[in-house]
């Protein structure tokens, strides 16, 4: 039957006039659906029309073309034309090498391994109930809903489900293995001609090749290119280096074989940065050895899972990073990376090492704890301990420091804290963030709606400040805080955000006898905080004097921010699988993500800023045309009724709609181009949050 309609498809494919009868929005929708995963226009317009295809083609692009514009309204449409062109072969003298590289990446010579539609190889070929072979992702949406109603050869309407054609798989995998190994020979007479830019050419579509096929399928092809790349020049390249070791770690299942090209890949990032720091060029080495956007390799490195691996040679990495901090005069990192060697050298090679830096090791720089210490904080409900994220809330327990960490007389000191709120009450010592402060004595961090405000008391009496910010604080947005008493002028200077409001400060701290809390007044039980705090601590000592200081907390407040949006968005999860309808999301989300898994409410995406929604949306994958499911205002489903006694409600979800909603929509809510609506049957993947804690029901009290 395939191969009849294969046939009966190409006898067929330019009767357009046969689409007469059909329901010209479904089809004007099909086309859309298929514009939209790249379906060249030209192809459509075969199986379709010319005519429809440039109506909807016109307004697939119109709100990215220039009102008026003959020109601005053809480029889109050329370039959806060229679409599903193949890779551009390079342009060479030699007719010989022309043919090779181009055998790379020519189509497959039995057209039944081509998509019909898109004109690509096909890599999980299904059936339609029409019986015409498409590939997966053209016949289905990531829901697995179907893309397109009619199918655009028989033009018969369309049954939901598609069928796997296991003999073509097995046919694709055979000419997959095929065109690989084709890459491997190809490779071999360009590295024996020591032709690097050819062969440069190889590797980079057998990286592409192997990509799309899955390096897991044929890591013995991948690791034989591997060794054939290493062998040409290059290799003091970081990207060439990256693309190298990333294959091998890749293709290592053993966990001590995995340690060893890891390994590998460290000495060799260490070797490279440490000849470009010996030649003053600190900007290239920190491409090797910094963990960043600009350093790719080393960014791997650093994930959980690899860390560990490498650890014996941390100490090296650190005095790398102390000499390009050096050679770019950054007083800011030089202190931060001496006291994290201070803390990792030991004995004689701790001497050695202080010695060569003219360091006495008493240093105030050297003896500053910039940073969170989990051991003072035994109670509470954390979130994170490793950046001590906790949550706070008139119904949750207290969060208690077990040391006092009052101000030495007439020393310096200095706080850190930072947090983000769910409610703001109107008077400021109703928002207790951070404090030891007590009748007539004591420290405290605290806010209102206006900006941050700092009490320091000495025994002249209380002084109370605010900074003020340029707008009002938001609910559900982190702030951070930091407080520097210098006492050799007296200037108490608090930060907010990196930005600084200063005092002179009149007589001695007065200490409160009370012990530290968080989210709650020392004294006072009923001054409570509600939300998130982070990265709690406070010293005796400042981690930089002088004029250092200003630079330092503004890097401070901006790497802490960007954590603590990282780890908001990491939190956030979707589920792998759609929910259906007999299945319990609350139960799935645990099964998949853990115990202290709850559903997401879409208000947790409306307390988000749009840019943090949007690379929300990208680093989880949420794309057009596809039902995603969330809870609003707590419920499930818009009805009065619950999720279990009646699951015929209209069953809460959004959409990615980046500029407008349907008319057809029911819109309970919008934000960043996400549309909430409710309909029957409406089933998705379900976004959730693994930390149950971390609603703010929760943290305000089931009274608020």
């Amino acid at each position: 039957k395939i191969q009849r309609n294969y046939k009966l498809f190409k006898q067929t494919r330019n009767m357009t006039d046969q689409w007469e009868n059909h329901d010209r929005d479904l089809i004007d929708g099909d086309i859309r659906s298929l514009l939209q995963i790249g379906a060249s226009v030209r192809r459509l317009e075969d199986l379709y029309g010319g005519e429809a295809v440039h109506n909807v083609a016109q307004e697939f692009v119109s709100g990215e073309c220039a009102e008026g514009s003959i020109g601005g309204r053809l480029a889109p449409l050329l370039f959806l034309r060229e679409s599903s062109a193949n890779l551009e072969s390079p342009s060479k003298n030699d007719e010989i090498v022309d043919a090779a590289l181009e055998s790379l990446v020519a189509d497959p010579e039995d057209p039944m391994l081509m998509d019909p539609i898109m004109q690509a190889w096909l890599k999980d070929p299904v059936v339609l109930s029409s019986g015409f072979i498409v590939d997966r992702s053209t016949a289905c949406k990531d829901s697995d809903d179907r893309r397109f109603f009619y199918c655009p050869f028989s033009r018969d309407f369309r049954n939901n489900e598609v069928y796997p054609v296991a003999p073509l798989k097995n046919k694709i995998k055979e000419f997959e293995l095929q065109r690989l190994e084709r890459c491997v020979e190809v490779a071999k007479k360009f590295v024996h001609a020591e032709d690097w830019l050819n062969a440069e050419k190889v590797f980079e579509i057998a990286e592409s090749l192997l990509q799309s096929f899955g390096d897991a399928t044929y890591k013995h092809i991948a690791k034989r290119l591997a060794d054939l790349e290493r062998s040409g020049p290059g290799m003091d390249q970081p990207k060439k280096a990256l693309r190298f070791y990333v294959r091998l770690i890749r293709d290592e299942s053993e966990d001590e074989a995995r340690k060893l090209v890891v390994v590998e890949a460290v000495e060799e990032c260490l070797k490279n940065a440490s000849e470009l720091v010996s030649n003053n060029s600190p900007e290239s080495a920190l491409e090797w050895i910094e963990n960043g956007p600009s350093a790719e390799l080393f960014s791997l490195l650093h994930k959980a899972k690899f860390i560990e691996l490498w650890s014996h040679q941390k100490i090296e990495h650190s005095k790398l990073l102390l000499g390009c901090a050096k050679l770019q005069s950054d007083e800011t990192k030089i202190w931060a990376l001496r006291r994290e060697l201070m803390q990792g050298l030991k004995g004689e090679e701790l001497s050695s090492w202080l010695q060569n830096e003219g360091l006495s090791g008493e240093e105030c720089e050297l003896q500053f704890s910039d940073g969170y210490d989990a051991s003072l904080w035994p109670q509470g409900v954390w979130l994170e301990s490793s950046m001590g994220i906790a949550a706070t809330g008139p119904s949750l327990p207290d969060l208690q420091c077990t040391k006092d960490l009052s101000p030495e007389a007439d020393g310096n000191h200095w706080v850190e804290v930072a947090f983000k709120p769910f409610s703001i009450e109107y008077f400021s010592y109703d928002n207790s963030i951070f404090s030891q402060h007590g009748s007539g004595g004591g420290w405290e961090v605290r806010c209102g709606t206006e900006g941050v405000e700092l009490v320091w008391s000495t025994e002249s009496g209380h002084n109370e400040f605010f900074h003020i910010s340029d707008s009002n604080l938001e609910e559900g947005q982190w702030y951070h805080v930091a407080v520097a008493f210098q006492a050799s002028s007296s200037e108490l200077t608090l930060f907010v955000n990196g930005e600084s409001t200063t005092k002179i400060i009149d007589g001695t701290f007065k200490k409160c006898d009370r012990l530290p809390l968080l989210g709650r007044n020392a004294e006072w039980s009923d001054r409570n905080f509600s939300g998130q705090v982070a990265f709690p601590s406070a010293a005796t000592t400042l981690p930089v004097s002088g004029e250092g200081l200003k630079t330092y907390v503004a890097e401070l407040a901006t790497k802490r921010l960007i954590s603590l949006k990282e780890w908001d968005r990491s939190r956030i999860r979707l589920t792998s699988e759609i929910v259906p309808e007999n299945v319990d999301p609350v139960q799935a989300c645990k099964e998949e993500f853990g115990e202290g898994t709850r559903l997401l409410d879409f208000n947790d995406l409306l307390w988000m800023k749009e840019e943090d929604v949007e690379t929300l949306k990208n680093d989880l994958g949420i794309i057009q045309d596809t039902t995603y499911n969330v809870t609003y205002k707590g419920e499930r489903t818009y009805s009065e009724n619950s999720y279990e006694e009646n699951s015929d409600g209209r069953l809460y979800n959004f959409n990615r709609h980046d500029e407008t909603a349907p008319t057809n929509w029911l819109v309970h809510s919008s934000h960043a181009g996400l549309t909430l609506g409710s309909w029957k049957g409406a089933y998705g993947k379900w976004l959730c949050a693994t930390s149950e804690s971390t609603t703010r029901r929760d943290c305000l009290g089931e009274n608020q």
